[in-house]
């Protein structure tokens, strides 16, 4: 009879989680497996448009989790403001509003 292995979960989980004595970095063993896992799978949903961007967002995510920590959701807000003012930019009716929409972001950028 077939018996399945003795998993221990609390390493299993241990994976998926941010410690910022070890972040997962380019040259560890973690990541290259991890990328090879990645690759492997993006090789079954890469025609799929949505599917591919889908799956690459959350992996990007993931690194930047397992890198860096919590910032990672600094970089989801930082990400979804500025798909806001884009679009609120874009919908502006003339191009004056539309200078006057970009002088947040100049002045955020240029540090004035």
């Amino acid at each position: 009879m077939f018996t399945l292995p003795d998993i221990d979960y609390s390493k299993l989980t241990g994976l998926f989680e941010y410690n910022a004595k070890e972040p997962l970095l380019f040259n560890t063993g973690y990541f290259v497996w991890m990328f090879a896992a990645f690759m492997l799978v993006y090789g079954i949903v890469y025609r799929n448009t949505f599917t591919r961007t889908f799956y690459l967002t959350l992996f990007s995510l993931f690194f930047y989790y397992k890198s860096s920590g919590t910032i990672v959701f600094m970089l989801v807000g930082s990400t979804i403001l500025d798909f806001l003012i884009g679009n609120m930019i874009d919908a502006a009716p003339t191009k004056g509003r539309k200078s006057f929409g970009l002088q947040p972001v100049y002045s955020s950028t240029w540090g004035r």
